[in-house]
């Protein structure tokens, strides 16, 4: 869950890791969690792609001391510090730039897209923030000062991985990210793969990390090291900013491959009668996705999507064949009639 991509104390972190991260399924090269704390966002069924908002905790966010992790923080969060002391060494600008290319590189590798950042609008109050229909980001980025000789004082960043649910069972944690302010945060020159001389967390190869596990619902795995998502022995002391094969088989295993056929609503494959059946249910249903028939993701499932749906069609895929204009049409008039309100949950 957390990780320092160069540590003084290799054994400190892995103590701490070991109380924290409870992976539940796992595959070889990588490891997902399952239903007992952390899985994806939005839809639960591994395989459906996903929008998940992101922003920064407005300074001043403290946790509730209920938490455990309350015990391991001093004082409120303070991303601003952060910032500034990143981009006093590496410019205006540099320390955002940071995390959006950690953003890209896990929506270049699976279906997932990031919408951000947003504002929070529950400023000061203690984490978990936010009421009964509250909109806050799905991930929260914040920076703490640690406890001396806590599990969080000996790593750079620690990441919480999604709700177990997120339809069902939100949990109140799901998604946040808290860096440790007494950490040293760096932009090392160079290409992938090359020594890092200077102590320190490599900003954006950190951030890709801690998305592994706060976005993408991913642990660690035991192989490595080229692993992003890997902590261990020979993890540390080189850029790491680009995916493994291991780490994108990973990724696109909960949320799928990025940009899936077009009309392929239930992503398996093939652009046949069941999607049609999936956007027939939903037609001109408003907050739509793509697993509902939304095929050109404008919100609304409509006649723009059927012809997606048609131009994609491929005969013998299925029983069902491409419905003719008369058909259609009465398709139509069936879902009119059967129009139901959908609302999609945003915590």
């Amino acid at each position: 869950m957390g990780s320092q991509r160069k540590t003084p104390s290799f054994s400190a972190i892995t103590g701490f890791l070991l109380l924290v991260l409870a992976p539940q399924a796992a595959s070889a090269g990588y490891v997902t969690f399952g239903n007992g704390w952390g899985s994806k966002w939005d839809n639960p069924v591994h395989g459906y792609p996903a929008t998940i908002t992101w922003g920064f905790m407005p300074d001043g966010t403290t946790i509730d001391p209920a938490r455990d992790i309350a015990a391991e923080v001093i004082g409120g969060s303070d991303i601003t510090q952060m910032k500034t002391t990143y981009e006093v060494a590496y410019g205006a600008g540099s320390y955002l730039t940071a995390i959006q290319n950690a953003l890209s590189t896990w929506e270049a590798a699976c279906n997932v897209k990031f919408v951000g950042p947003i504002d929070d609008p529950n400023p000061g109050s203690p984490l978990p923030s936010g009421g009964a229909g509250a909109i806050t980001p799905d991930i929260r980025i914040g920076a703490f000062n640690p406890v001396p000789g806590s599990g969080f004082n000996f790593v750079g960043g620690v990441g919480f991985g999604p709700p177990g649910d997120d339809i069902n069972f939100p949990d109140p944690f799901a998604g946040d990210i808290m860096f440790n302010l007494s950490a040293l945060f760096i932009r090392p020159a160079g290409n992938e793969d090359d020594p890092v001389a200077e102590f320190g967390n490599d900003l954006e190869g950190l951030m890709l990390h801690e998305l592994g596990h706060a976005a993408i619902g991913l642990g660690h795995p035991a192989d490595g090291p080229g692993e992003v998502m890997y902590v261990g022995p020979g993890a540390f002391g080189f850029i790491n900013r680009q995916l493994s094969p291991d780490d994108i088989a990973g990724a696109q295993s909960v949320y799928g491959v990025p940009n899936p056929t077009p009309g392929d609503a239930n992503f398996d494959g093939a652009v046949d009668g069941a999607d049609y059946t999936i956007w027939a249910d939903h037609f001109q249903q408003s907050g739509q996705k793509l697993e509902t028939g939304d095929f050109n993701d404008d919100g609304i499932v409509d006649g723009a999507d059927y012809t997606i749906w048609a131009d994609h069609f491929a005969p013998g895929a299925a029983a069902l064949p491409a419905p003719e204009p008369a058909s259609f049409s009465m398709a139509l008039l069936c879902a009119l009639a059967t129009l139901a309100t959908h609302s999609r949950r945003r915590r």
